[in-house]
């Protein structure tokens, strides 16, 4: 029997398990119950999760700075360990860089740890380019990369 794996847009009612996956891939450097609630209320149809049988195995949260930029931000974006490599994350990035471009956002920025290479190497197949490092942006010691992405720079859809 195959499970049954589906996206779709984020709900109230996914919020305990999204916050649970932050606080275990993010430690201290998760969003808390209220963000993420701001986040689903606020990014729309830019909150997506993949569910398989009725869990929520992974998430993406893309917003627009505002109406009148086009430009976005990527806050948080995970997927459960025993679900990666499947394509999982890589679908659900694209479903939210598609919503983007459809709604005219040109330019999506993103920060990802120095010590992530698994995430770098997806984000970059999806066109975004490291543009500088971010000294002690997760804490002392703890820098981040600031990579960014323009539209039309889609190398990872194939």
């Amino acid at each position: 029997m195959t499970a049954t794996m589906g996206y779709r847009r984020a709900a109230l009612s996914d919020l305990r398990e999204i916050a649970a996956m932050e606080r275990r891939y993010f430690g201290r450097h998760a969003f808390g119950a209220g963000m993420l609630l701001y986040l689903l209320l606020n990014a729309g149809d830019g909150f997506r999760v993949a569910e398989m049988e009725g869990e929520v195995i992974g998430y993406v949260v893309v917003r627009r700075e505002s109406v009148r930029r086009a430009r976005a931000e990527l806050p948080t974006f995970a997927v459960r360990d025993d679900m990666r490599g499947r394509g999982i994350g890589s679908t659900l990035l694209g479903h939210a860089l598609e919503y983007l471009e459809q709604s005219g956002v040109r330019r999506v920025v993103l920060q990802v740890s120095v010590e992530n290479h698994a995430a770098q190497r997806l984000y970059e197949r999806f066109g975004f380019k490291i543009e500088r490092t971010l000294p002690g942006y997760y804490g002392r010691g703890e820098d981040a990369y600031l990579m960014s992405r323009e539209s039309g720079d889609n190398a990872g859809r194939a």
